[in-house]
């Protein structure tokens, strides 16, 4: 959890507009009715193509084959969904009953833009209206294509978005409208139209709505035209236009008319017209558009004006263009050729300055015809990480005068490009490894080289680490590709993983193929619900021919119900799915206060609340309620409960990665586990949990009066503090001294008639860039 996944949603939504209300004291009496009809082309090809269509052919048919869906990450795309394509771009319409990305929300969006046979760059954009959007009655292509252009139909009545109708019951009900909606591609353009021709349904004749588009957009360096990267959380004002840029290629999504406004708030853009009035018999018809490019200037010269200016550059730079007051006009990156062309502000004053990745730091100079390249210098890492195979991957963080500038997972040699400076290196790989720390002073046109060994520093044969609680761009409240994401756990060392974003089940199996990297991941969701808290499940399988990949549509269920979705909806080669509490103390509305968690008595709000197996008592992003969970969890414990108890990352961008906390699950094999063996030991208990510590625990003899004597061993790399020992009998801590890493002894426990004992060791503070959690390792309960 981040910024509460669905809520960000429906705050997207709230903040686009207001409810209708219709016109009073308009006689409708003498209206006739609009009439929107779709009719299908009987032109349309039913089967499969080899290839897209040659130059000047645009083409659209239902997709028959994998050769005409997209790729990539984000592509959620499915044999009986709509492709529209051309030479040069292809797009993906949905239908069927709900959409790809998103759970209660409608069918007929665009779910899947390429460039060619290039990655999808999109996750979904779809109408709204002030808060409801479209019910599809028809979906339908009216013109299959040939020498000028495609069209896809949707005819639909307005509908509610089952997220909105949950937190605001009835908020649509105001909104009466009709209409039809085209998708247009010409050919030969990397740009798909959007026509937008509304009538209202009120028996009063007249009503008014604020039209806009919803785009979710994924990850990578989001900007609008008037205030530059959009990196704030939200994000609301005039704007026409949101422009994204990615490495494998960039989109534009704009919206044409008079007053229009963004809402952005992570990878959620709004952009929506002014309010318009709708009369009943009469059309209003609104455009839009979204285009594709290599860089964001090739997306943007097709929806913004502007004369069109090629500057020469450093290939693999950028440049920020800005108005004579220093507003932003664009920033894209400059091609492979050297060179990028963009539509120039219609603005004498204005200035462009050079840079390469997040840094901009050359002066500005006047907007012309060449760019001088950011005075740059660079840093070669090439790290050996004792005990792996070769080119296995590290984090290498990267600060400046104490302020993080880059967080890189390095496979091999990696060269880095930044402005000369003094920089902070930190090259790490998780817990169980040593990490490299330098000062690198970099001159420009200088090449600085670091070699580190990272050397291997704990003994933690017979378990593997695991993170089950993670995000990416598939959430909606992270802006972090979700392949960067999945590469990262490998330079974490994090050695399994199950996708948890927020109310979509992404396959994490596919997406680490996609990333290269060799680690044992599996499908799975995290369910983020209003009203009780969040509930993980995993290991799922995803169904891309179900809206959000088969996530639970949770808006009426109880807690019950959740579990019994997860359950259902669980991987049976791999022994089903777990159910897992997150952060059950993180606010009112979470699983253990909306539930009403009773300590004393061991219960919930109802008996089959408690019909889960695993408990999230450590969360390293939010931190809220992290000691209340582990006194609720040794509570449950001795009413009489065998949860498990793990520790996860909860990570959503990269300064806050996998792995801290992570939990370690015990196996037969370190070399020959499976997914299956962990799913088992999980739900055997057989897990501690750790953040730079690895603390380990057995029964050492039989209880010998009111004492028991515990074997304790504490191990911890050089660089996180240990000097805490607290052992609970119970639920109360009957030891608690100094104890120093590497501690390898017998503790005598008091149990004070208690039936289990839990060892925990703490270290100061956070060993910050490599771990943003203060130091601590937990073990699972030891029954006697």
């Amino acid at each position: 959890m981040r910024s509460r996944g669905v809520p960000v949603l429906v705050l997207a939504l709230v903040s686009c507009g207001t409810p209708s209300a219709p016109d009073a004291g308009v006689d409708a009496s003498s209206a006739e009715d609009l009439v929107f009809e779709a009719t299908p082309d009987p032109a349309e090809l039913e089967t499969c193509t080899d290839a897209p269509p040659p130059a000047g052919v645009a083409r659209a048919k239902h997709v028959t084959c994998g050769r005409e869906l997209a790729s990539g990450a984000l592509a959620m795309g499915r044999l009986g969904d709509i492709v529209l394509e051309n030479a040069r771009a292809r797009f993906l319409v949905r239908t069927g009953a709900g959409a790809a990305s998103t759970i209660g929300a409608p069918a007929g969006g665009v779910i899947d833009a390429t460039l060619g046979d290039g990655p999808d760059l999109l996750k979904e954009l779809f109408p709204l209206f002030d808060l409801v959007s479209m019910g599809p009655t028809a979906i339908e292509i009216v013109d299959a294509g040939g020498d000028d252009e495609a069209r896809v139909r949707v005819l639909f009545a307005d509908a509610s978005i089952g997220l909105v109708e949950t937190v605001l019951p009835g908020v649509g009900r105001a909104v009466r409208l009709r209409g039809q909606l085209d998708y247009v591609l010409r050919a030969d353009a990397a740009a798909l139209d959007v026509e937008l021709t509304l009538t209202t349904e009120t028996s009063l004749g007249r009503s008014g709505a604020a039209v806009g588009l919803l785009a979710l957009l994924g990850g990578g360096e989001h900007f609008a035209p008037g205030y530059g990267v959009l990196d704030d959380e939200h994000l609301g004002g005039p704007g026409r236009a949101v422009i994204v840029e990615r490495p494998e290629g960039a989109l534009a999504v704009a919206f044409f008319g008079e007053e229009v406004g963004i809402t952005h708030i992570e990878t959620i853009q709004m952009i929506r017209g002014a309010r318009v009035s709708l009369a009943r018999g009469v059309g209003t018809t609104l455009r839009a558009r979204l285009a594709l490019g290599e860089t964001a200037a090739e997306a943007a010269s097709q929806v913004l004006d502007g004369a069109p200016l090629t500057i020469a550059g450093m290939a693999g730079d950028s440049v920020l263009v800005a108005r004579a007051d220093g507003t932003p006009w664009l920033r894209t990156r400059i091609g492979d050729d050297g060179e990028v062309t963009l539509p120039a502000p219609d603005d004498p004053g204005a200035t462009m300055t050079a840079g390469h990745g997040p840094f901009f730091e050359s002066e500005p100079m006047p907007l012309g015809p060449s760019l001088a390249p950011m005075p740059s210098g660079t840093l070669v890492v090439a790290a050996t990480v004792e005990g792996a195979p070769p080119d296995t991957p590290v984090r290498v963080t990267i600060e400046r005068d104490g302020v993080e500038v880059a967080r890189i997972a390095a496979f091999g040699e990696r060269a880095i490009r930044l402005p000369p400076a003094t920089y902070r290196v930190t090259v790490s790989h998780g817990l169980e490894h040593d990490a490299h720390v330098e000062d690198v002073a970099l001159a420009d046109g200088a090449t600085e080289r670091l070699a580190p060994v990272l050397a291997r520093v704990l003994d933690t044969d017979g378990w593997v680490s695991v993170d089950l609680h993670l995000h990416s761009d598939l959430s909606t409240d992270s802006v972090h590709p979700v392949e960067d994401a999945v590469r990262l756990l490998a330079a974490e060392g994090v050695q399994a993983a199950a996708a948890t974003d927020h109310d979509y089940v992404t396959d994490y199996a596919r997406i680490g193929a996609l990333a290269g990297v060799d680690l044992a991941l599996v499908a799975g969701v995290e369910v983020s619900t209003t009203t009780f808290g969040h509930i993980n499940g995993y290991p799922l399988v995803a169904r891309p021919d179900q809206t959000a990949a088969g996530a639970p549509a949770w808006f009426d269920m109880s807690p019950a119900d959740v579990f019994d979705a997860l359950r259902e909806a669980g991987d049976p080669s791999l022994g089903g799915a777990l159910v897992q509490i997150n952060h059950p103390r993180l606010g009112d509305a979470s699983f253990f206060g909306a539930r009403r968690l009773d300590r004393e008595a061991g219960t919930l709000l109802a008996p089959e609340d408690l019909g889960f197996e695993i408990l999230e008592v450590w969360n390293g992003y939010t931190r809220g309620g992290n000691e209340d969970s582990f006194l609720d969890y040794l509570a449950l414990l001795a009413a009489g409960h065998r949860f498990t108890m793990v520790g996860n990352s909860d990570s959503h961008v990269p300064d806050r990665p996998p792995g801290s906390p992570r939990s370690f699950v015990r196996v037969a094999d370190e070399a020959s586990f499976d997914w299956a063996e962990l799913r088992a030991g999980l739900a055997r208990g057989e897990v501690v949990v750790a953040a730079g510590i690895f603390v380990t625990a057995e029964l050492a003899g039989p209880a010998v009066g009111d004492s028991v004597p515990v074997h304790v061993r504490v191990q911890a790399p050089p660089w996180a503090s240990v000097d805490r020992l607290r052992v609970y009998a119970g639920r109360e801590a009957t030891v608690d001294r100094a104890i120093a890493a590497g501690a390898d002894e017998v503790v005598d426990v008091p149990l004070r008639g208690a039936s289990f004992v839990v060892v925990r060791v703490d270290g100061g503070p956070a060993p910050t860039p490599i771990q943003h959690f203060e130091p601590m390792g937990v073990t699972h309960p030891l029954w006697l």
